[in-house]
């Protein structure tokens, strides 16, 4: 899972010419952080990755897709989990038609990537 996106980054480090000293004074983080993102030892936050997209030109699309079908698991299995609405009767129909919504894509993402597997 982190292995591509560690793969990706250090081959795009490389082909920049750019050390590790570089990108952890660029990310204002150490050496041994940048190391730790390289070795797939540990994800990038949300700032790292926008910096690292903007230095390397690039949208490291291997990393979102490890992280999407895990973040939409754990969505279906949170949403029995929502309490029930005391809002008025335009908000809970609002509400209950964003959950509903959410609920059906995220069951065929869910239906379809099994099926591929």
């Amino acid at each position: 899972m982190k292995t591509l996106f560690a793969h990706d980054l250090r081959v795009a480090r490389r082909r920049a010419a750019l050390t590790q000293q570089d990108i952890s004074i660029l990310l204002d983080t150490s050496i041994k952080d940048v190391s730790a993102l390289e070795a797939g030892k540990r994800l990038p936050s949300i700032v790292q990755l926008t910096k690292l997209a903007i230095i390397f030109q690039r949208n490291f699309q291997s990393l979102y897709a490890m992280i999407f079908p895990t973040a939409k698991r754990e969505l279906f299995q949170q949403l029995p989990s929502l309490p029930e609405t005391r809002q008025g009767l335009v908000n809970k129909f609002t509400r209950d038609n964003t959950l509903k919504r959410l609920e059906k894509r995220l069951v065929a993402d869910l239906t379809k990537r099994n099926g591929e597997a």
